[in-house]
């Protein structure tokens, strides 16, 4: 490992991807190293945000933000159909932007305008072709439950069907019934 100051700030260079060793190896002498690290490059005077993570649905999650803080990190896959905003104490919502973090993460950044204490809700907002597949998938699932509950309702249809059209049904029918015999 390497480290050397860069501007205000301090870099560490490790040469491999430290947290996947980590992760790998479940290490604890490896997992303090990495704390020390953390320690050693952030300011020991920068207060820690106090915060509470609510899982509300699959589709909603809120954290709790007491004080001060630049952002929340969320990590759930980034897919563009989550949607962030700001509700403080007093009812105020400011809509926030979610920004590519890392590995498929997201992340919010709260700015000066926003008042504390208050939370940040994400929210999973359905596209329109999502709406679309699951309405196929319910209506697919009723016909099939008519289908086979009156079974003789859909034949109904299909002879009634294909008769304004001119099909000769009756014959379609009785070839498929040879063919089972």
């Amino acid at each position: 490992m390497v480290a050397v100051r860069y501007g205000k700030g301090k870099l560490i260079w490790t040469g491999f991807n430290y947290l996947y060793h980590i992760n790998a190896n479940k290490n604890m002498e490896e997992v303090k190293l990495l704390y020390r690290l953390y320690d050693s490059v952030g300011s020991s005077d920068v207060k820690k945000p106090i915060y509470v993570g609510k899982f509300v649905n699959p589709e909603k999650r809120e954290v709790a933000i007491k004080d001060k803080a630049s952002g929340v990190l969320f990590k759930e896959s980034y897919y563009p159909n989550w949607k962030a905003y700001w509700l403080s104490t007093k009812g105020e919502k400011v809509n926030l932007p979610i920004i590519l973090a890392g590995p498929g993460m997201s992340y919010v950044s709260l700015g000066e305008e926003i008042t504390f204490p208050g939370k940040v809700v994400f929210e999973y907002h359905f596209s329109l072709a999502e709406k679309l597949g699951v309405f196929l998938s319910v209506f697919s699932i009723v016909v099939l439950i008519f289908y086979l509950v009156k079974p003789e309702m859909l034949s109904k249809i299909g002879t009634t069907y294909n008769n304004k059209k001119g099909l000769h049904t009756k014959k379609t029918f009785n070839w498929l019934n040879d063919e089972e015999n």
